[in-house]
């Protein structure tokens, strides 16, 4: 932790109630889970953890939010790309707050998409079929029902990746 991870209530968190609410298993043994507790900040605190395959040190990322400013009753969907301990491979990891969401499918700028089941929970864990070192950023996400209609669509990555490239240099 730097010193403002100690400062931000987004940071601090009750370890007492922390809970793992997804698990991924590479085809080489290593590991990617979701652990999540509730902040000081009255939001949410993610950690993004990953273990190799002998078992040895982790690693890991963080994520964390606040209740403030957040119109009531509504949560924002969380979407994440992160690189597996293999350098190269990606997850895709997040939560739907949407409690009819079968699946949520990932349609990147170069026409590749990639479906990922929702998990009862709301959250999913997938490694994503991405055949390049650089992080896919630049996507649209679709949440759909087990029917296969859209429930949610958000192009804010694509449309905010996209606004990036015209503006002058």
């Amino acid at each position: 932790m730097d010193e403002v991870d100690l400062v931000s209530p987004m940071f601090r968190v009750s370890i007492d109630q922390a809970a793992m609410m997804a698990r991924l298993e590479t085809p080489d043994g290593e590991v990617a889970e979701w652990w999540e507790a509730p902040n000081e900040a009255g939001g949410t605190f993610v950690y993004l953890r990953q273990i190799t395959a002998d078992g040895g040190d982790e690693t890991g990322s963080t994520q964390g939010d606040s209740a403030e400013g957040r119109p009531s009753g509504v949560l924002p969907m969380v979407l994440m790309v992160e690189e597996t301990l293999r350098r190269g491979r990606w997850f895709v990891a997040g939560h739907v707050y949407r409690p009819e969401a079968a699946a949520v499918r990932f349609a990147f700028e170069d026409g590749r998409s990639h479906e990922v089941a929702v998990q009862p929970n709301g959250y999913f864990l997938d490694l994503l079929p991405w055949p390049s070192e650089a992080q896919p950023s630049q996507f649209e996400t679709t949440v759909l029902d087990r029917h296969g209609a859209v429930i949610e669509n958000d192009r804010s990555a694509l449309a905010a990746a996209l606004s990036e490239e015209d503006e002058p240099a």
